[in-house]
């Protein structure tokens, strides 16, 4: 039913054929139990009848925490292939940084929920929404006011609100966002360009908001207080002396 079983592959998610690579749970590389397997789709009749479909259900061998992949047989071709996985990898991992808006959560997770499914043109259309709408947060009010997205980054480097780099970084995902909302003008996008613009976006958020909370909430360092030798008497003259507040 698992469609034969693959090399072991650890940079990969896992799945019932290669149950190695990262637990969606607790972000480690590990080794997985195949806890159930269910069919969702056969083709044609017990016992010749071949799984086309299916759910297995896997253990993360080092949390013990449980993940599911859902493999399907494309165009009844022989041999089960990944297309989604859950929970979906990185999803809402946005929600506990401080200060990161709403409207941005929402684009960033559904891109990811998109990536899971194995849907790279609508994942890389929402990381191009995700990018509007840092603009929409970040960008100055000349930022703002240009007509399109090109030239509302292109002020954001001219005011550092984003380095130069992370301009070149904003401008690559709307390019890619721009070909999957446009197929019919572009090559097809792929899953491994969706996965990385995932990661350009994730970056993004990092320095723009996660690191700056972090140093927000950081405790700043205290100075000692000195303190007078035991029996010590204050200086002729001080506010100590004459009983006033110090």
């Amino acid at each position: 039913m698992t469609g034969g079983t693959a090399e072991p592959n650890p940079d990969t998610l896992p799945t019932a054929g290669d149950p190695t690579g990262k637990c969606l749970r607790c972000g480690r590389i590990s080794n997985f139990r195949i806890a159930s397997t269910y069919p969702m789709r056969i083709l044609g009749q017990p016992p010749q009848g071949r799984v086309v479909e299916q759910v297995t259900v896997l253990e993360c061998m080092g949390c013990q925490d449980h993940s599911l992949v859902v493999e399907i047989e494309p165009q009844n071709r022989h041999g089960l292939h990944p297309v989604m996985w859950w929970p979906a990898e990185n999803i809402g991992d946005l929600e506990q940084v401080a200060g990161v808006p709403a409207d941005i959560v929402e684009a960033y997770s559904e891109g990811v929920r998109c990536i899971a499914v194995q849907a790279p043109h609508a994942a890389v259309a929402m990381f191009r929404t995700a990018i509007a709408e840092i603009v929409e947060d970040k960008g100055s009010a000349a930022a703002k006011a240009e007509k399109d997205l090109f030239k509302r980054i292109e002020q954001m480097v001219t005011d550092k609100t984003l380095w130069d780099t992370f301009g070149d970084w904003a401008h690559h995902i709307r390019s890619t966002g721009n070909a999957g909302a446009h197929p019919e003008k572009f090559d097809p996008v792929t899953m491994d360009q969706a996965s990385e613009l995932q990661r350009f976006v994730r970056e993004l958020l990092n320095f723009l908001y996660e690191q700056r909370a972090r140093l927000a909430a950081a405790k700043p360092p205290s100075k000692k207080t000195s303190q007078p030798a035991a029996g010590s008497q204050p200086p002729a003259g001080s506010q100590a002396s004459a009983g006033g507040q110090t």
